[in-house]
Parts: C-alpha cells; structure tokens; sequence
C-alpha cells in the first residue's frame, strides 16, 4: 500500500526550509529501532515535504510499503500527536487536520497505464509535464546535484518503485539508457534558494 498523509498545520516559522525540522519532529514519533534502521537504508521508503499556500501549511509523509505505514503514518494518525515543539523557531505548532490518502500499488499501475491515464496522455501530446511543488536535489559521489537531470530523476523513480516492490527490481540500465534517449528537456523554470 502506497500512503500519504497530509498534516494541516498552524504555528511561526514554518516553510519548506522546516523540512529536516520536521524529519526530527517525525523521528520523535517511530519507534527508536524503526528510526535507526532508517537511518542505515541508502534508499528511504518514505518521503516528506512541507507547502505553504499563503497562511496555511502542509507537511506530507508519504509510505511506499506496508512497514513503513505502520511504523512512521500510524503514530502520526494517532489521536495524541496533535501538536509539537519545532525546535529551530522555538514555537508550539499545532495539527488542525489531518488526511490520510492511499491506494493499492495494483490499483495506481492500472491508474497509470488505463486509457485516460499519463501514459496515454503522454503518447497524445508527444510531452508530459513535471513540477517538483518542493526544491529538489539529487545525492550523487557524496555531492548534490541541484540542476536537472533525467538520468538522475529516472533513476531515483526506478529506485523508488524497487523499493516498494516485493518482486521487481525496476533498476535496469538498458531501459535507463532507453529512456534518457527518447527524453529529453524541453523547457524549465529553475529556480534556487538557499536551505
């Protein structure tokens, strides 16, 4: 099961910039051994990202297996976990809602490669559109790749799915090299901060 959990939040000092912030708060709140085995996983089966849409503020995690749900969205589900201490601004924020989204890795393929899925899309219009709604950057030989690149975005989406994935792994070079051959960038609004 693939899940998302959606956090509306109210207190100072939140932004996307609160992210590794909020990743202490979401340790906290798992268990200490399923923390430390996250910590040794090169490839986490979990991802988290902050929004802020003018006065409001959203923390997503999302799960790619059943493990991870159980041990990082259940806690965070739990009727207690209703407000924080975020340690970088020293201020109390609290949880005014909280959504749970998920969907059966069957049911998102069949979504993906139905006839009015992406993939149909993208055959139709010859392009499809990516927008990373957080700064993104990519760990590669220890350093940070913050510019696009399609054989790093491919990778990690193979990566990811080999990580959900009981009985596939996805990473397969020659279908790698395929598809950085029929990709490519076509335009881009780049734009960097300081995190």
């Amino acid at each position: 099961m693939l899940a998302r959990l959606e956090l509306s939040l109210e207190g100072e000092g939140i932004s996307f910039r609160s992210a590794s912030a909020l990743q202490g708060v979401l340790f906290e709140h798992i268990e200490k051994d399923y923390a430390d085995f996250l910590h040794s996983e090169s490839m986490h089966p979990y991802s988290q990202y902050v929004k802020k849409d003018g006065d409001k503020s959203l923390w997503a995690i999302q799960t790619l297996h059943g493990d991870a749900y159980n041990e990082i969205i259940l806690p965070l589900m739990e009727d207690s976990f209703q407000e924080f201490l975020l340690e970088a601004t020293g201020s109390i924020v609290h949880i005014r809602g909280k959504k749970l989204i998920s969907i059966e890795k069957k049911q998102l393929l069949e979504k993906f490669y139905d006839s009015t899925g992406p993939v149909k899309d993208c055959h139709n219009r010859g392009e499809e559109r990516l927008r990373f709604l957080t700064a993104a950057s990519f760990k590669q030989r220890g350093r940070y790749i913050i510019l696009p690149d399609l054989r790093l975005m491919f990778q990690n989406l193979m990566n990811r799915y080999s990580a959900c994935s009981d009985r596939i792994n996805l990473l397969d070079y020659d279908t790698l090299e395929e598809l950085l051959e029929k990709a490519f960038i076509s335009r881009h609004d780049i734009r960097s901060v300081l995190f």
